[in-house]
């Protein structure tokens, strides 16, 4: 695509983010979804802006591991 909009909220990964953002030839725009979080917590915490809610989001990533158990026994991961 040309253009490529991007709607991100506190929900985005890594992953979803950078197949997003990397789709449009000439640019790449991202909307922030201002809309207020979730009162799940169960603690009160610190309130911050959406763009800081999103650029934690995007530390997170959805990756997944696989354990495995070599021959003597040794557990150790591989990132797929």
């Amino acid at each position: 695509y040309d253009h490529c909009l991007v709607l991100g909220s506190d929900q985005f990964t890594t992953e979803a983010a950078y197949t997003a953002m990397s789709r449009g030839r000439i640019d790449n725009t991202l909307y922030l979804d201002g809309a207020t979080p979730r009162e799940d917590a169960h603690a009160a915490e610190v309130k911050s802006d959406i763009v800081d809610q999103v650029r934690a989001s995007l530390q997170r990533t959805a990756a997944q591991t696989m354990a495995l158990e070599d021959d003597n026994g040794a557990d150790f991961e591989i990132d797929l």
